[in-house]
């Protein structure tokens, strides 16, 4: 008698236990928090696709991947490499342009060293004043294409023969470049010259984002053709053109990169895919005046892939 009443007693349980857990489920795995205790698994999904960049696999497959590339443009002017390439590798910066590298090779090689790089230089003057490209060694090797311009007849003695380097990495294009100081022909010969280049046609019709970054001693809105010949064919400025003044005309910008308040140090893209974004264009916190008479300038790049 005792053994049937604990086995009645068993299915009892038993039965009381099922008949509790149907309930719950009742309402289907949305309203059972036997596991997530209220936790929004719909939103951590969302924050997974937009910030767990390359591990969209493990999580969901089939979901969008993202990817982040920083781009910086940096004129140097003194050479105080050792801080300009601390403030490079505090930046974060993937592919940087920079212009005005002063002095013997050894002064870019610690340039390269404190900013965590590999890349190419460009002379202009003498083996001792040109640009360079830099990229962190993680990205793949680029395919470069260098090019000097002489200074044409009519410039200012001054002003010395400019360059670009192109890079041409597996899923962009990135010029490195430093226009005439003195000589708006000269700016617009230059940006002439970029888009005539065959490895930048290249990238265009094969669809990968083209940047080009640099000084390019004018202006946005100066109506330059330097620039209008740019943006006429397809590339939009990346910086942040805010203006200082309630009427946004006072000629500064927020986002100087000169002392005397101007924007010269500019980033363009050209890019007809529609899944990217331009994220948080800005001035390195780190940067100052000290360092060189420009500051640094960084945009961030999302591209969403399906």
């Amino acid at each position: 008698m005792k053994n049937y009443l604990k086995i009645l007693y068993i299915f009892a349980l038993l039965f009381c236990t099922a008949q509790a857990y149907g309930q719950e489920m009742e309402g289907g795995l949305d309203d059972f928090d036997g596991f997530d205790n209220g936790f929004d698994w719909n939103e951590y999904w969302y924050e997974l696709e937009d910030e767990d960049i390359g591990n969209h696999d493990m999580y969901c497959p089939g979901c969008p991947t993202v990817d982040y590339l920083k781009l910086m443009t940096y004129n140097l002017k003194e050479p105080g490499y050792a801080k300009n390439g601390k403030v490079i590798k505090a930046s974060g910066a993937d592919v940087v342009a920079v212009q005005e590298i002063r002095g013997l090779f050894i002064f870019y090689e610690i340039l390269k060293s404190k900013a965590g790089m590999i890349g190419v230089r460009t002379n202009t003057v003498w083996g001792v004043y040109g640009i360079a490209l830099l990229w962190k060694p993680q990205l793949d090797t680029p395919t470069i294409t260098e090019r000097i311009m002489p200074r044409p007849s009519g410039s200012p003695e001054e002003d010395p023969a400019r360059a670009y380097i192109i890079a041409e990495f597996n899923d962009f294009c990135f010029i490195s470049t430093h226009y005439s100081s003195g000589d708006a022909n000269f700016r617009t010969a230059m940006s002439q010259a970029i888009l005539d280049e065959d490895v930048v046609q290249n990238c265009i019709n094969s669809g990968k984002p083209v940047y080009i970054a640099g000084d390019l001693n004018t202006q946005p809105f100066e109506n330059e053709e330097a620039i209008t010949n740019l943006t006429n064919a397809g590339f939009e400025i990346l910086n942040n053109l805010t203006r200082e003044g309630e009427d946004g005309e006072s000629g500064k910008y927020v986002d100087k990169t000169t002392q005397g308040g101007r924007m010269i140090d500019l980033i363009f893209e050209y890019n007809k895919n529609l899944n990217h974004q331009t994220l948080w264009p800005h001035i390195p916190a780190d940067a100052d005046f000290t360092m060189s008479d420009h500051l640094p300038y960084i945009i961030t790049k999302k591209f969403i892939h399906y």
